[in-house]
């Protein structure tokens, strides 16, 4: 879809994406973007910490995902 993006944001993946860890092989960036934003978005508002991801270059979406995280805080979150 040229208005949404693919509709099937995994569709380039040969078997389902792991539950806790991103795949071990070439994953296409928006649908690392995506996999971990539907993630994010079960958290409410928490804060994630990014410093242990520190790297001289990242692609843009991870750059979009850090300013969508900055006002959650994790520290304060009852479970």
């Amino acid at each position: 879809n040229p208005f949404f993006g693919e509709a099937d944001p995994t569709g380039a993946m040969n078997t389902a994406p792991p539950r806790h860890r991103l795949p071990d092989g070439p994953l296409p960036p928006l649908t690392a973007y995506r996999l971990v934003h539907d993630e994010l978005m079960l958290d409410g508002n928490s804060r994630l910490n990014l410093a242990t991801f520190v790297t001289t270059w990242m692609e843009p979406q991870a750059g979009v995902l850090m300013g969508e995280c900055r006002d959650k805080n994790m520290i304060d979150k009852d479970e």
